[in-house]
């Protein structure tokens, strides 16, 4: 099923080169031989894609197309399908790409675009000399694809590589630590990590494999670099991961690097609260991984899910809402994509050692409480924050979205004197006249729920009333 979407979406983007072609007066015959791929990479391309997960492809051109053409008319074309729903194209990103759905399978598209009038099928991606004509955002976007190649050539043992790898991806989710947007690790870097243990042990089976991996990263000292081979930097001009050169890649905590030219660190998103979540889960798995390899543990230990809402004392719940469906889809995203730069504004305050984010979505928290974002009519008492500075963070972290909305912040004193909570509501896009009538109906959107480990919980709870104070300061 899958393949064959590959397949269509290929096929359409074959069709949209020849009709740049024909627009732009190329001649016939170099037109015939235009060709285009579509080159699907990360886990898909690695075989240990999940049923549902979304599938990342880079769509390779020819010199004849530009970026621009790519996120328009291409863009517009796909639309068109009936088979594709929920299109939509963030050009500003890092690497920009191109979202939908197409006959229910959600795909990410990235553009390359190589300097040359024609993409053979046969071409080989993995030389070095095919970008060195390249833009940085293309190199950037077939860096994806070159990398998952590069990993299955340098594991000595493909099949073992590939059934550790999807028990460490199962038991990354079940542990809440698999995301990279949210500052966890993403796909590459699990990958990476796992074919660095099938490097160092190429015998091994695959459950050996999994016990390797939890005994030689709980005692990894990180920041020592994990990597797969030495690249070289060919100087064409693109950015290249070099402590030695760079003094920002002399910061990153937990640095694994990509095997393929230009080498990037694949985890640049960590915080020292991720980092430590990271760390942490990995080496209580290790316990248990003894403990199975002893026969003193099963195998579904290893995969039980933590109960985050009973980890800590003190919450910050988030719930983005908006006024339409559609609208959400881009809101939402938004909304995440930013929440790693709250963390690391709730990281500078005094009293907080670990802002952990909860990658899944929330629906423990009491509808009670939920009815405090659904209408601004609520009459909510006014409390001092329980920290300037962690207020300042959330609005710092609210400006930085750049949306029009502004977000309140709001606390209610908790029956069970030791939990606190404080609640942010964000609003999105268009938003009606607070002071005649209530929000929209609300899309849920419960995730992530934001987690403060304090150092101090005595300085937190001096900043908050008790509740028989709460009428005196209204």
């Amino acid at each position: 099923m899958t393949e064959d979407v590959i397949k269509k979406v290929e096929k359409l983007f074959k069709e949209w080169l020849i009709e740049i072609c024909i627009s732009r007066n190329v001649p016939g015959i170099v037109t015939a031989n235009v060709g285009g791929k579509v080159l699907p990479f990360g886990s898909f391309h690695l075989k240990v894609h999940s049923k549902g997960a979304d599938i990342d492809a880079v769509c390779v051109g020819t010199v004849f197309v530009e970026r621009d053409d790519f996120f328009t008319s291409f863009f517009e074309k796909l639309k068109s399908q009936k088979e594709v729903t929920d299109a939509r194209a963030i050009k500003t990103a890092f690497v920009p790409v191109i979202k939908l759905q197409f006959d229910g399978i959600e795909l990410d598209l990235l553009f390359a675009k190589l300097g040359q009038r024609s993409v053979p099928e046969n071409v080989n991606f993995l030389k070095d000399q095919l970008l060195k004509d390249m833009s940085k955002e293309c190199a950037r976007s077939l860096n994806g694809y070159r990398t998952s190649v590069q990993i299955l050539e340098l594991v000595p043992n493909v099949e073992n590589f590939r059934q550790a790898l999807r028990v460490i991806k199962l038991w990354a989710k079940r542990r809440n630590i698999y995301s990279n947007i949210l500052g966890f690790l993403g796909g590459v870097s699990w990958a990476i990590l796992v074919a660095r243990i099938c490097q160092v042990y190429p015998n091994a089976t695959a459950s050996t494999l999994v016990i390797k991996f939890f005994k030689v990263f709980s005692m990894w000292e990180w920041p020592y670099t994990v990597r797969l081979q030495r690249v070289e930097d060919l100087m064409f001009g693109f950015p290249f991961w070099d402590p030695v050169v760079n003094q920002s890649d002399r910061l990153h905590l937990m640095p694994i690097i990509t095997p393929a030219y230009p080498q990037q660190n694949s985890t640049t998103n960590v915080s020292l609260s991720t980092f430590h979540v990271v760390t942490q889960e990995i080496t209580h798995s290790h316990i248990i991984a003894q403990q199975i390899e002893q026969n003193k543990a099963e195998w579904s230990k290893l995969f039980e899910e933590p109960d985050f809402l009973q980890n800590y004392k003190h919450y910050i719940r988030l719930m983005a809402s908006s006024a339409s469906e559609r609208q959400h889809i881009e809101w939402a995203s938004l909304v995440e994509s930013k929440l790693r730069l709250l963390v690391k504004d709730l990281e500078r305050h005094m009293y907080v050692s670990l802002a952990h984010v909860n990658p899944k979505p929330s629906t423990q928290l009491t509808d009670h409480n939920s009815a405090v974002y659904r209408s601004h009519a609520q009459s909510v008492p006014r409390l001092p924050p329980i920290k300037p500075s962690v207020s300042q963070a959330v609005s710092d972290w609210d400006r930085a979205t750049a949306t029009p909305a502004r977000p309140a912040v709001k606390r209610k004193h908790s029956s069970d004197s030791e939990r606190r909570a404080i609640k942010i509501k964000v609003e999105a896009g268009y938003v009606p006249d607070l002071s005649t009538s209530s929000l929209p109906p609300v899309t849920k959107f419960t995730r992530p729920i934001i987690k403060l480990h304090l150092v101090s919980a005595l300085a937190l709870r001096l900043e908050c009333p008790p509740p028989n104070a709460v009428g005196q300061l209204g």
